[in-house]
Order: C-alpha cells, then structure tokens, then sequence
C-alpha cells in the first residue's frame, strides 16, 4: 500500500501487504497525522467500509479502480450493445463532471431498466435469477460509488 502526497508527487508512508484492508488505511493515516500532516482528501479504492471508516475526511473513489471494476465485469469487448454503452459510459467518469456522469447514467438506466430486470427461471432448481447479472451488478457499482466519484 502506498500513502503519496499528490502535490509533490511524493510517497509519504508504504507497506507491503497481501490484502488491502481498513485497518491498513487507518495506519496510514494515523502515521501522516502523527508525522504532523495535514489531509485534505483522500482518494482510495472502493474496499468495502472504507468511505465510512474516512467520514471525516474529503474522500474521492480512485476513477480507475472504479473503472476496472466496471470493465470486471463487462470484459474488455462486450457484445450486447447495452453493455456496450454502459462500459463506454464508465469510461467518461475522467471527462465529465459529476452532474453530467450523473445525467448521462441515469439516461442509460431509463433506456435498459427493463433489460437489466429480467429474470430466467433455471429448469432444474425452477429458481429465478437475473438473465444479466454481470452487467447488473455493473452498474449497480456505478449508482453505488456514484457520490464518492
């Protein structure tokens, strides 16, 4: 893990981890503040609890990750056109404002809601489940980490 100071394009505090984890952030974070600095944000990777254990700071979801989450997902070359569009979509987090991504997902969300809905019953176990769950779940993770992007 690595803790850079984004100003000065400096690594400030590291440490060699298996998995990421909130206890980890916190260590680092706790070693800046000790060492005297200030934080004025932080962007990080969507880890699970995270954005909670940071309330109190200015925290920003790392675009990348979020992107490749997304791409996770929905494969480098999808083939349904509304993945297609979604993955296009995601892609934009770095050139739009957030009003705009917004504005943009939600159109997306109108034109497929219907799509990403649908359930197939399995013939075995007669349970249902949703035909497009990948590309659910994708853009379930946008609308999610939407206010952290």
């Amino acid at each position: 893990m690595v803790i850079k100071d984004s100003f000065r394009n400096k690594i400030l505090w590291h440490k060699f981890v298996r998995t990421e984890t909130i206890a980890d952030y916190l260590k680092g974070v706790e070693f800046l503040r000790s060492h005297g600095f200030i934080i004025h944000d932080i962007v990080c990777n969507g880890l699970c609890g995270l954005f909670q254990s940071l309330r109190q700071y200015k925290v920003q979801m790392c675009q990348f990750h979020q992107i490749m989450i997304i791409r996770h997902y929905l494969t480098k070359k999808p083939d349904m056109k509304a993945t297609q569009e979604l993955l296009a979509i995601s892609k934009m987090i770095t050139h739009t404002d957030k009003e705009g991504f917004i504005r943009i997902l939600e159109k997306w969300h109108e034109q497929w809601s219907n799509f990403i809905k649908e359930r197939t019953i399995d013939r075995k176990s007669g349970k249902s489940t949703y035909t497009y769950p990948r590309l659910r779940s994708a853009y379930l993770s946008l609308k999610r980490n939407l206010k952290w992007l």
